[in-house]
């Protein structure tokens, strides 16, 4: 789902949130699925996991915006190319956070 932020979100926050959500989501079930089954996923793990990674996709897109949008130095149209690729650092901080608060138990 980063591709697609990337292709239809651009710099837009709420759609970029939303993006977010959903590419954690995923993550989230993909981590359950590839979870050691000898040991036990409470629900609350999953929910941390789950919570911690929207909050880090979501944050770190949204501080990274903030940043390129307030530096004097950056041309506008750089801006705007920057904007459309936030997603994948947002991604990979958030894929590194939810790996770690799912399976810290491991």
């Amino acid at each position: 789902s980063s591709g697609i932020n990337a292709e239809y979100g651009g710099t837009r926050p709420l759609v970029q949130s939303l993006y977010q959500t959903i590419n954690q989501t995923m993550n989230a079930g993909f981590n359950y699925c590839n979870r050691n089954a000898s040991k036990e996923t409470t629900l609350a793990q999953m929910l941390v996991g789950y919570v911690g990674a929207v909050s880090v996709a979501v944050g770190t897109a949204s501080g990274l915006r903030h940043l390129i949008a307030t530096s004097p130095r950056i041309p506008a149209h750089v801006k705007v190319t920057m904007g459309t690729f936030l997603s994948f650092p947002a991604s990979a901080a958030a894929n590194m956070a939810n790996d770690k608060l799912m399976r810290k138990e491991e």
